[in-house]
């Protein structure tokens, strides 16, 4: 692998990983009481409603992906190898919230 392209894989997948994270410790914050593993799996449905509304082309949501806050946030082509690094990015938010904001004391 050329170096250009292994800049490009970790931007991409670190990118997957932080949006995983991401809605992990949303609902952390949102829903102060919520148990650890509530809160990872509906992290998980979450970006997994997303990845695969990648697969639905109506005209009105290929509009909204074609400006840059809508292809940032619905993203443009459904991956498979997506849902490992959103897992990632979960399990990242589960260690950051044990240790961060303490809940697994």
């Amino acid at each position: 692998m050329v170096p250009g392209e292994f800049l490009r894989v970790i931007r991409k997948d670190l990118g997957d990983v932080l949006w995983g994270t991401m809605f992990y410790l949303l609902l952390v914050l949102v829903l102060e009481r919520c148990p650890v593993r509530v809160a990872a799996i509906g992290a998980m449905i979450i970006v997994s409603i997303v990845e695969f509304l990648k697969l639905y082309h109506a005209e009105w949501i290929e509009a909204i992906r074609a400006t840059r806050a809508g292809g940032l946030l619905l993203g443009r082509v459904f991956e498979w190898m997506n849902f490992a690094s959103y897992a990632a990015g979960v399990l990242v938010g589960i260690i950051l919230d044990w240790r961060a904001l303490g809940r697994g004391r």
